[in-house]
């Protein structure tokens, strides 16, 4: 947790994404808070390891979409209105997914059902809205790749390795060209992938005083 926090005051994302968190319900809030952030979380029920979690900059105005979630998934779900956003973008819908290296086609239909309603309740709700689902996807063992992006409409913007072996690790959005390329930034912990920052291709503000603004990044 101390260098967690290290990195978001160093990069003061306006977005912190992870998954396998491995928290439960005996690990308190104030335990895992980080000063400026709204942590929401998802823990894993009755089974070891997994969870994902986001810190949201707390003078963004967010919301907890918890009719989003199913219990056949580990997913969270966040709206995100920041004060400044282009015209051409109401919303931001924020999703948080880990999918295990184990499962199977069966669970892959799953979690694309999932991902393909929930992007399609909220743009029907918000047209103009902008979609970023953040996560581990595992794809190599899964084999998930190709449904996803097919069903879901959305391009997934990751072009660097995020584990050793390859890009477990994805960033799904329907406004691909909103965004910079992803850049990888090193391991956090003992966690074996790389952490992945993501920036949006034009900067978004917080409605505080100039000097004290923070640009809307976003790192998974």
């Amino acid at each position: 947790m101390d260098e967690l926090r290290a990195i978001t005051e160093v990069f003061k994302p306006g977005f912190v994404c992870l998954t396998e968190t491995w928290f439960y319900d005996y690990i308190l809030d104030s335990a895992i808070a980080i000063s400026d952030y709204v942590f929401f979380r998802k823990d894993r029920v009755n089974r070891q390891c997994g969870g994902v979690g986001a810190y949201i900059d707390s003078r963004l105005p967010c919301q907890h979409l918890a009719e989003y979630e199913a219990t056949d998934t580990e997913s969270l779900w966040i709206s995100v209105r920041p004060f400044r956003l282009p015209r051409t973008i109401s919303k931001i819908l924020i999703g948080v997914v880990y999918h295990p290296p184990d499962s199977s086609s069966e669970k892959n239909d799953i979690l694309t059902d999932h991902l393909q309603k929930n992007t399609d309740t909220f743009l029907n709700k918000h047209p103009d809205g902008l979609v970023l689902i953040i996560g581990d996807f595992n794809p190599a063992s899964t084999g998930i790749k190709a449904q996803v992006k097919q069903r879901t409409g959305l391009s997934q913007l990751v072009n660097v390795l995020t584990r050793d072996t390859g890009i477990l690790d994805w960033a799904l959005t329907n406004k691909p060209k909103f965004f910079s390329s992803p850049t990888q930034r090193p391991k956090i912990g003992r966690s074996d992938h790389y952490a992945v920052l993501v920036k949006p291709s034009i900067t978004l503000h917080t409605s505080k005083p100039k000097e004290d603004r923070k640009e809307d990044r976003i790192k998974t």
